[in-house]
């Protein structure tokens, strides 16, 4: 094995003694001299995909041609028609031919959709379930002891250990549903020892503007602490600017120039005096 190995690397590093090998099983001459080539530029190919993974990065598959690889499935070679009539003997021919959407797919389920589902248990597994809770119902947990000894024999243990899980779920689930009632229930410390004959009789016309402060501008309280020396001085220093804007001679516009056409450029007032 090589010595200069990157951590996590695989055993297949180890037999390829690269991330790029390039593996097209399909063997014909043009395919292998492509992909020769493509192995050999690898190190300076910015668009070269690893087939080989390692602990920091993931890799392709391996290729056919110019497509991914899908091994035959096995042991089911049999093909299922869309329209016209296949056929296949998977005996007789080194490759299985591609399926496409006109002719011949590779499940029996016709318009049907593949979906993300949960995980299923297996079906003994569910039927002895079944029969526990339906002898729950009848006789009561405490004469079932027999149906829950068979879900144990039948089950498979990763099966078990799915139920498991589930009840540690709902089981979590129940207890922040709980907290969250608790916590939602619970009197605050503002509202503590009022009732509620405390609580003003207002309605939503209250806070409307006519009744918050009719008097001013504004209908909240965000000026409410000024007093009427900070006016007084305000109304002022308005008056102030407003005298130096006025002794302000007006900017001289240039006339428009004859020969050229040429527009006067406009000069902007300063922002402060």
């Amino acid at each position: 094995m090589s010595e200069n190995k990157a951590p996590g690397q695989i055993y297949a590093y180890d037999i390829h003694n690269t991330h790029y090998p390039y593996v097209n099983i399909k063997q014909d001459s043009q395919t292998q001299l492509l992909a020769s080539f493509r192995r050999s530029i690898a190190s300076i190919n910015p668009f070269s995909y690893r087939q080989v993974p390692s602990q920091d990065r993931a890799a392709f598959g391996l290729r056919w041609g110019n497509a991914w690889y899908a091994p035959n499935p096995y042991p089911n070679g049999i093909h299922f028609d869309r329209v016209f009539p296949t056929h296949y003997d998977p005996l007789a021919e080194t490759n299985r031919t591609k399926a496409n959407l006109q002719l011949i797919k590779y499940a029996p389920g016709n318009y049907s959709t593949l979906v993300v589902t949960s995980e299923k248990l297996p079906r003994p597994c569910i039927r002895t379930i079944q029969n526990y809770r339906r002898c729950q119902m009848v006789n009561g947990t405490e004469k079932c002891n027999s149906e829950a000894q068979d879900i144990l024999a039948i089950c498979p243990n990763w099966a078990l250990d799915h139920m498991k899980e589930k009840v540690r779920f709902y089981t979590k689930a129940l207890a922040i549903n709980n907290q969250t009632y608790i916590r939602a229930m619970q009197v605050e410390e503002y509202n503590q020892g009022r009732t509620v004959a405390d609580v003003a009789p207002k309605t939503w016309i209250h806070g409307t503007r006519q009744h918050l402060r009719p008097d001013t501008m504004w209908a909240d309280d965000r000026y409410t602490n000024i007093t009427q020396t900070e006016i007084n001085e305000a109304i002022k220093r308005v008056e102030a600017r407003k005298a130096r804007e006025h002794e302000k001679k007006p900017v001289e516009q240039a006339n428009v120039n004859a020969n050229t056409g040429e527009q006067p450029v406009r000069v902007e007032k300063s922002l402060y005096p």
